[in-house]
């Protein structure tokens, strides 16, 4: 089994390229501080993390992607994984904030009909995506 692990940080972590060397694990990390600079030292591609996606062995009708971080980041590299005809039946998206009282009852994670705390926090992207151009999400 072939693994590309996309990886966007606001620093290098060292910690995945030890256990990308131990493992069947590609491994591309794109760092940043700001859009177009990284930290002193680091010599690793820089930007967002939707530019390394053409990068990555990815065969469309054998791929599943698991996407998570802030939800900027998650719209956009939909949009990136679309592009490249995945479909969003085969991308999940983790929507793991907006949880209070984690049973349901409170409606601070609701993700129109879904509730994020009882029904996820991992969704397809094909039933929630779409939400996350939603502002007020």
């Amino acid at each position: 089994m072939l693994l590309d692990y996309v990886l966007g940080s606001t620093r290098a972590i060292g910690y995945f390229q030890t256990v990308a060397g131990h493992c069947q694990l590609t491994l591309m990390i794109a760092e940043v501080v700001d859009l177009d600079r990284a930290a002193p030292g680091w010599t690793g591609d820089v930007g967002v993390v939707g530019s390394l996606l053409p990068r990555a062995a990815l065969d469309p009708s054998n791929a599943v992607a698991m996407v998570c971080g802030p939800e900027v980041m998650m719209r956009f590299v939909l949009a990136d994984l679309q592009r490249l005809g995945l479909p969003e039946a085969a991308t999940w998206i983790s929507m793991e904030r907006n949880m209070h009282c984690a049973v349901g009852l409170c409606g601070h994670c609701q993700l129109g009909p879904a509730f994020v705390c009882r029904d996820g926090p991992v969704f397809r992207a094909d039933a929630v995506g779409w939400m996350l151009g939603i502002k007020e999400v």
